[in-house]
């Protein structure tokens, strides 16, 4: 994960320290995934991250991916969850 995305999830839980645990599921080919990210200094011990990278070449084992595919999964990703913790966003 890159370090301006563990830099929001401490800054928005008020956390000292992070650190990206197991993965929970991958997401919609290979569009990212769901992690477990532990954390230090606040009220929450843990929360989990939903962590959308968008391909450069989306692969899709059925050869579903269109550019009608890539825009539902983009609209998916920002309808996910809002600002603050338990809901970040990048």
């Amino acid at each position: 994960m890159k370090q301006e995305y563990q830099d929001l999830i401490l800054q928005e839980c008020g956390a000292k320290a992070l650190r990206v645990g197991d993965k929970i599921q991958t997401l919609w080919s290979c569009y990212g995934q769901i992690v477990k990210v532990h954390l230090d200094g606040c009220d929450r011990p843990l929360v989990v991250v939903k962590h959308v990278m968008f391909p450069k070449e989306a692969e899709h084992p059925g050869g579903w991916n269109t550019d009608l595919s890539h825009m539902r999964k983009g609209r998916t990703a920002d309808s996910s969850g809002g600002p603050g913790c338990g809901g970040l966003r990048p």
